[in-house]
Parts: C-alpha cells; sequence; structure tokens
C-alpha cells in the first residue's frame, strides 16, 4: 500500500485501539434489525418513510443491503430514478413544508412528511469500523458515510469513511473514495479522493476512521491510507447503504442481476476512555514529578474561578469533547497539592526541589491560595495546543503552559 496521504503522528493504532474503549456494536446476529440502533430510511424528510424505506434482510450473522427489481426511487422528483436502500442513525426535520432538515441536497426541497427527530447513535468523535463487501455493478454504489446532526445549519459537513463505485471494483483493486465535504458548512474545505488499493473489494475488509478535534484518519484493513488535517466540530450521524443510479449506457448493458447486495458483516463505534490526568495520579513509587512526565496538555490558571467556569463551558459549546477537559477549583488544587507532597518519597522530593521551576512553582500555589482555578486541556501535539490557545482567546486567565514533547513552554500570557 502506498504512503497514506497526510500521516500524522498523533493516529491511533487501529490493531490496539489505545485509548478508546467500545461504545457502539451490531454484529447483526438476529433475525430482525434493532430499531433502538437503525432507522430504515433515508432522508425520509423530503420524500416518506414509505418511499425511502430500506429493504434488506438478516442470516447467518449478516445485513444485506439490497436494491431489488421493483423498487421505486426514493425521491423521482428531485433525485430522478436513484434508488437507495440505507440505514441511518439519527433524523431531524422542521415542519412539512419547511426548509429545515438534514443533508438538504437541493434547494428546492422541503420537508414533505413530518418525523419525530431521533438521535439514535450520534457521536462527537471516535473510532468507527465497518466490515463489509461491497458489489462491483456499475450502476450501483456502497458507503459509509456521516452527516452532521444539523441541530444548527451549518453543523453539516460530511465526512466519508468509504464510497465504493462498483465501476472501480475489480478483482485486484477497487477505488475506494474517503475524505471530508463541506456540504453547508463554511469552515470545512472539500478534501476527498479516491484512493485506488489492491484489494478485491467483493471480498469483506475493514473500513474505518478515526475522528479527532484536529484531524480524520482513514483506513483500510488496519492500514492507514489518509489523514486529513481539519476536522467538524459537532455531533454527526451514520448513513450506511447501497445506491442504484440507473443508466441507460454501458452501465447497464454490464448490470447485475437483481437483488443487488450490500453484505455487512459489524459495525462498531468507539470513544475516548476517560483521561487519567496526571495531577490526579499517585506519587507513590515515582521519582520524577508530574510536570516532568506529562506530555500533551494545557494547564491555564484563572485568577477568577467563574472566569475559568465561563471557559469551561464556552470550550464545550465550541467542540472540545468534555473527557479532554478537566477543570480544579483552588480547594481540589491545594489536596492534591498536598497529597502528592505526602506521597512522595525523600529521593522524589529532592527531585522536585532541583528541578522545579521556582517561578511557575509559585505562580501555581499562589494562584490555588488566593482562591484561583486552573484548567487542564488534551493536547497531544503543538497545533492542536495551538487551536485551542485561540479557543481561549475571549477568556481573562493570568498563565498558560504547554507540557509537549519538547519540554514545557509558557505559550501566552494574559492580564488577570
Amino acid at each position: 500500500m502506498a504512503d497514506p496521504v497526510g500521516a500524522r503522528r498523533s493516529v491511533v493504532d487501529p490493531v490496539t485501539k489505545a485509548g478508546y474503549e467500545l461504545a457502539f456494536e451490531d454484529t447483526f446476529d438476529g433475525d430482525t434489525l434493532d430499531r433502538s440502533r437503525w432507522l430504515p430510511h433515508h432522508l425520509p424528510q423530503w420524500s416518506s418513510r414509505e418511499q425511502s424505506a430500506a429493504r434488506y434482510r438478516l442470516g447467518d450473522g449478516m445485513l444485506r443491503l439490497a436494491i431489488e427489481e421493483d423498487q421505486p426511487p426514493w425521491c423521482p422528483e428531485f433525485d430522478g430514478q436513484t434508488r437507495v436502500s440505507s440505514l441511518q442513525t439519527g433524523v431531524l426535520a422542521g415542519p412539512v413544508g419547511s426548509p429545515v432538515g438534514q443533508h438538504r441536497f437541493k434547494p428546492e426541497v422541503v420537508v414533505r412528511q413530518a418525523q419525530d427527530d431521533a438521535r439514535l447513535y450520534v457521536p462527537q468523535y471516535g473510532l468507527f469500523e465497518l466490515r463489509a463487501r461491497a458489489v462491483d455493478d456499475p450502476s450501483c454504489m456502497v458507503a459509509l458515510w456521516m452527516i452532521g446532526y444539523e441541530d444548527e445549519p451549518d453543523r453539516s459537513a460530511e465526512i466519508c469513511i468509504c464510497e465504493i463505485f462498483g465501476r472501480e471494483v475489480t478483482a485486484g483493486r477497487a477505488g475506494i473514495g474517503m475524505g471530508l465535504h463541506p456540504f453547508g458548512d463554511p469552515r470545512i474545505r472539500d478534501e476527498f479522493s479516491v484512493q485506488q488499493l489492491p484489494i478485491d473489494a467483493r471480498d469483506f475488509h475493514v473500513y474505518a476512521a478515526e475522528w479527532t478535534p484536529d484531524h480524520v484518519a482513514f483506513f483500510v484493513d488496519n492500514q492507514l491510507v489518509k489523514t486529513v488535517g481539519q476536522s467538524p466540530s459537532y455531533p454527526m450521524q451514520f448513513m450506511l447503504g447501497i445506491y442504484e443510479f440507473p443508466d441507460s449506457g454501458e452501465a447497464a448493458q454490464s448490470a447485475r442481476p437483481y437483488p443487488k447486495e450490500f453484505v455487512v458483516d459489524w459495525f462498531r463505534g468507539y470513544r475516548r476512555r476517560a483521561h487519567d490526568w496526571p495531577f490526579d495520579q499517585s506519587a507513590e513509587g515515582t521519582v520524577r514529578p508530574w510536570y516532568l512526565t506529562a506530555t500533551g496538555y494545557l494547564v491555564v490558571l484563572f485568577g477568577d474561578p467563574e472566569e475559568a467556569h465561563r471557559a469551561h463551558s464556552g470550550l464545550l459549546e465550541r467542540g472540545v469533547p468534555r473527557e479532554e477537559l478537566r477543570l480544579y477549583e483552588s480547594e481540589e488544587l491545594l489536596r492534591n497539592i498536598s497529597r502528592l507532597r505526602e506521597e512522595r518519597s525523600i529521593v522524589a522530593r529532592a527531585v522536585a526541589a532541583l528541578v522545579a521551576d521556582p517561578d511557575a512553582k509559585r505562580r501555581f500555589l499562589d494562584n490555588a491560595r488566593t482562591g484561583g482555578a486552573a484548567l487542564w486541556l488534551v493536547a497531544p501535539t503543538r497545533r492542536r495546543a495551538d487551536q485551542l490557545v485561540g479557543l481561549l482567546a475571549d477568556y481573562n486567565y493570568s498563565s498558560l503552559r504547554y507540557y509537549g514533547d519538547e519540554g514545557v513552554v509558557e505559550l501566552e500570557q494574559g492580564g488577570g
């Protein structure tokens, strides 16, 4: 496989999945679809539940999404004769006649059937995997993609984990589409490409993506293929389906017999594990203090605890994951400082005395003693640290330090 496009040092190992835990799994072992996980329709607000209904069957531990010969087009007024069998993990739409709804694919479409809003699985960030086999029908495409839940209209970007057209599938090679589309999000630039890989997509393969605050990485069979250095920062839902685009030309002449099936073995979603913050860890048995071993963190001191709470809330609203923030009030700071001193051995105390930055240590202690607060943020790369510093620009803090791979850096000094 070629060198991955835009590879980044902070991308997850898809085999060990270090730092992640399972949050969602469907192995399709039963004989009925789990409606608490999947809606068996494709954007029903622009058509109807009846016309957009997926055709599928379950058996032998597989989901088979099918296009059948007598299947009607899902939305003929606006999408021609396109036929779709798709599942999705959420739906949001306004009242009948309104333009409010997810993935409004043409400016003239309006809601034609009322929908009950649903958020079955609408994560923000994570690692996601699909094991499936595609079709080689030249009139068909199969895909796993994500769209913004669109609780705000511009939260509408797409993450395409895999998009496989039958015309791109041969015995020894397949074109796998992957990347980002902005759709209606002005903050995202289009960064999508078709990667030619030496696989037979008619066999089972694992297609995956890691979505973080600063990148989306794409994998096939645990091999990193591509990384993009941008990321939607809002909840997104999944779309899993097979699409048929009728064509009277060569594609129609070489089309495969019905039913045309997209066979799915399993789908899994992982979330970040709860963070083990260095300042919360025990000092017993250690020699070096936390500020020499912690890497990948911003530590922000606030003289005003209310301002710290405002910053915490604001960062959450701006899309920083809750598990990547830790707010310490002054009392907790002082308790931790006392606990760490008691847990350190005589040697560890001597090391701490030798290596401590006196000015930084004094600022930290004085801030806690005078009722201030400290906000910790996960920043595994300097690029992510700079992004977070930008998000903190509206808040009044007294000190901001970045604990990175190359040591401690005072990134910015503010008033207060």
